[in-house]
């Protein structure tokens, strides 16, 4: 029981989400392209926004356990500005924000699959009923043969609050980028041109391909750019060769630094041993990590989180955190094991090259 506690405690997700929907000392971002709505509506749908985003990453990070991890090979990931040597998980969805907006990518296999998801999702929307007796869909608008932006109501008794997606589809490699952003029906054409700006400035890359300028790493995808503004993500790692450990990296750009990991972390669980509790810094990122393990052998695991808080406005020095968990202390052979493991996925974790 006090282990499980430990986890939800400690437990980067949790932090994260806490802080994103206001219950931290740290504020989301406030610069978002759509300036004329007030800035507590504002900040409050685009906090909103990425809960929603880092809520779904608690789901992820806890089906990495079921994914055979083995064999998988190391390589360098670039994640938002970021990279590590650790291989993402193979089938599941990242979280990503930029500017506020949720960023997904969906593969498939022609333009006829990207014709038939917008038809699918105009469908679902004209069959659905707004509180005023309209359908919750309000109109589509074509930015060119490979881009469509679909605006909704964004719940079924919004009163000003609308939805824009933009769908991206890039034939030559068969994969589509799903861009959500939220705005007040009187901003529409102001978010629909802010969209329009967007979709040049998303590209393909290769899952592999490490680029060399300016940007932020999706999934699949690559968004041009070193401007400020509201930048997150929750991605679940492989720990290669140890099927049953979990690993996730979340980031976000802060409004101002919040309360350190030790800080919140002083009183542990009485069944919980620290294994090594401090500073620790990684690739000029000051930082507090927490490694503990509970229990014994057989119904104890581990819980190793890094935090970095960050610095205001920073797309270099966002706020960080790298987690390690485990249901079971078998996932390692001995605490000198888990440790070394830890200390090679933490230490890869380093900023890109060029990314600002």
């Amino acid at each position: 029981m006090a282990f499980h506690a430990l986890h939800g405690f400690i437990s980067a997700a949790r932090v994260m989400a806490l802080r994103v929907a206001g219950f931290g000392t740290g504020r989301c971002m406030e610069h978002n392209a759509v300036t004329s709505m007030t800035e507590q509506r504002l900040r409050r749908r685009i906090c909103s926004l990425a809960l929603a985003a880092l809520l779904i990453s608690t789901q992820t990070a806890d089906a990495v356990a079921q994914v055979g991890q083995a064999t998988a090979p190391v390589q360098t990931n670039c994640i938002g500005r970021f990279l590590i040597d650790a291989p993402l998980v193979p089938a599941m969805q990242s979280a990503y924000i930029h500017a506020g907006k949720r960023i997904t990518t969906r593969q498939l296999a022609s333009r006829a699959d990207f014709q038939q998801a917008l038809a699918t999702r105009e469908a679902a929307l004209r069959g659905g009923r707004h509180r005023a007796g309209d359908a919750m869909w309000v109109g589509g608008t074509y930015l060119d043969a490979d881009a469509v932006v679909q605006t909704s109501w964004l719940s079924d008794s919004s009163r000003a609050g609308q939805l824009q997606e933009l769908y991206v589809f890039d034939p030559l490699h068969h994969v589509m980028f799903l861009i959500s952003a939220q705005t007040d029906a009187t901003r529409r054409p102001a978010a629909i041109e802010n969209l329009r700006a967007l979709r040049p400035r998303i590209h393909y890359r290769d899952p592999a391909a490490l680029p060399a300028g300016p940007g932020f790493c999706v999934d699949s995808g690559f968004i041009d750019g070193a401007r400020i503004n509201t930048e997150e993500l929750t991605v679940a790692l492989q720990v290669p060769g140890h099927a049953e450990a979990r690993l996730s990296v979340m980031s976000r750009v802060v409004g101002r630094a919040d309360v350190g990991l030790l800080q919140r972390a002083a009183a542990l669980p009485s069944d919980t041993r620290p294994l090594r509790v401090g500073r620790r810094n990684v690739n000029g990122l000051e930082g507090e990590e927490l490694l503990v393990r509970s229990g014994d052998r057989d119904g104890g695991g581990y819980r190793f989180l890094w935090e970095f808080q960050g610095e205001a406005e920073s797309l270099q020095r966002p706020f960080l955190a790298l987690q390690l968990s485990t249901e079971a202390a078998q996932a390692f052979a001995t605490d000198e094991e888990a440790l070394q493991v830890w200390d090679q996925l933490l230490g890869s974790l380093r900023l890109r090259q060029g990314a600002n």
